[in-house]
């Protein structure tokens, strides 16, 4: 092996041990011929048992396993582990986080209720700490995790069973029947656009905006908000509802007729879909009911003055504009 790859190896461990070991069973067992590498004036010799060692570890990081979690949440994941890695001095204290994960920065801003239900669990586990999250491009940071820059795409659908036995309360606290919530469930398998938007959801976002299919890109710009709860599309805490059940839930949303705002307001504690407060607006402005009771602008009455007793009592001024151009001055 040559001095080059000696180098490579020695940073691929260095990175192996400070960040995967905690995630893999009987690393220091299993390592035992590679680690021995590392120890001071023992010649660099590579032979089949540091490489069935090494190919061994390699099949334990890319098992489901270790890489259960999505970028989003593998970030999430890595804050989590470092506050409570170092809770002893982090505790009573205000410091700051950095990450190359642009997309986590406005989450953490986000009222708690309001967050991806992924994330929530490992948000609430972060309550304890004060810190404000800032965000480093990742080749301005000193170190890089080795998974995500040396990483495999993994097309095998993930176990989410763990991730889906916590959400599965939201489905509890939803203010919606059951029969509702199955009809939207149903109406989400025949729906195209939505089965383009699980398909995201499930296997990643492209990159670019260009690889995202027309009916998803309303999608996009808040796609790290997006889950899925038991066959039905998420948006935060908000059912995400197809297309063809839409106009059912402007109905119920308009039922009993509390205007625009307020309408708005019910719908966005439940609902969600692409240009709902617009459908939401163009509706109750087309009720007439809802016009006629609707709260009118308080007319200002008229200020009226005593009536004078004696000629040039009270006198008033304006100001005017003349058309033609008299005694030097258009206005008097």
């Amino acid at each position: 092996m040559n001095q080059k790859t000696e180098k490579n190896y020695k940073v691929f461990w260095k990175r192996i041990t400070n960040y995967v070991s905690k995630f893999l069973p009987n690393t220091a067992q299993l390592t035992f011929n590679v680690r021995a590498l590392n120890k001071k004036d023992v010649p660099f010799i590579w032979g089949k048992n540091q490489q069935n060692e090494f190919d061994k570890l390699k099949c334990l990081l890319c098992k489901p396993s270790t890489l259960a979690y999505f970028d989003l949440k593998k970030e999430c994941l890595a804050i989590v582990y470092g506050c409570k890695r170092f809770e002893q001095f982090f505790f009573g204290q205000r410091f700051k986080v950095q990450t190359d994960h642009k997309p986590l920065v406005p989450i953490f801003e986000k009222p708690l209720n309001k967050c991806p239900p992924r994330l929530q669990r490992m948000l609430i586990s972060l309550q304890i700490f004060d810190f404000k999250l800032e965000y480093i491009p990742g080749k301005l940071l000193t170190i890089a995790d080795q998974l995500s820059r040396n990483f495999q795409k993994i097309t095998d659908n993930i176990n989410h069973e763990i991730v889906s036995a916590y959400v599965a309360m939201i489905e509890e606290n939803l203010n919606i029947s059951d029969n509702r919530l199955e009809d939207i469930k149903n109406e989400t398998v025949k729906d195209i656009e939505q089965q383009e938007v699980l398909k995201y959801i499930r296997n990643g976002w492209p990159n670019n905006k260009s690889e995202v299919s027309e009916s998803a890109k309303p999608y996009l710009t808040f796609n790290d908000e997006l889950s899925e709860i038991n066959g039905i599309i998420y948006k935060g805490n908000c059912i995400v509802v197809p297309y063809s059940r839409r106009k059912l839930m402007l109905q119920k949303i308009q039922y009993e007729h509390f205007g625009i705002e307020k309408c708005k307001r019910l719908a966005r504690q439940l609902l969600y879909w692409p240009g709902m407060s617009k459908q939401i607006n163009d509706l109750v402005e087309k009720c007439d009911l809802c016009d006629q009771y609707q709260n009118a602008n308080a007319k200002e009455p008229m200020i009226s003055k005593q009536v004078p007793q004696n000629p040039w009592e009270i006198l008033s001024n304006d100001l005017f504009y003349l058309l033609e151009k008299n005694y030097y001055c258009r206005y008097l």
